[in-house]
């Protein structure tokens, strides 16, 4: 979750005061560090809400903090996460072959790449389904008349 609105965090509320065990997934790396500015901003808020609440009830809270990005095993992709707002990001020396990033002039020219870029998988894929299915198909002809070679 990134944020709550007034009714959600009632009821959150209610389910801290009442439920023995609550939990609450967020995706920050700034919590506590009271930045109204930083890329996470308003998932922190939307913590320091919920610190609030349960300490209101007098719920203990668990903080568990994952060090590592479990989302990707693509080093690419974990990479530019990592470093796309950074102020010093690191620099990759080779040419990423699974991710590209596209600057678009407006949100029809954003349009148009995904769909040329969807269209290139596509054909893609087609072309190795094609050649899987080819290679199959000359596979199992030459196990059949293998096997019909033993009867």
């Amino acid at each position: 979750f990134n944020g709550f609105v007034a009714n959600e965090l009632e009821i959150l509320d209610l389910m801290i005061k009442q439920c023995e065990t609550v939990y609450i997934t967020l995706a920050t790396d700034t919590f506590g560090k009271k930045d109204d500015y930083s890329l996470f901003a308003y998932i922190d808020k939307t913590a320091a809400s919920l610190s609030a609440i349960a300490e209101s009830n007098g719920v203990k809270i668990n903080m568990v903090h994952l060090k590592s990005n479990r989302r990707t095993a693509d080093r690419f992709l974990s990479a530019c996460e990592k470093n796309l707002y950074s102020a010093a990001p690191a620099v990759i020396s080779e040419k990423p072959d699974s991710i590209s990033i596209y600057k678009a002039k407006d949100i029809s020219d954003e349009c148009s790449y995904t769909a040329l870029m969807r269209q290139q998988l596509y054909a893609v894929t087609q072309k190795n389904t094609e050649t899987s299915s080819h290679m199959l198909s000359e596979n199992t002809r030459f196990r059949f008349s293998m096997m019909k070679g033993r009867a």
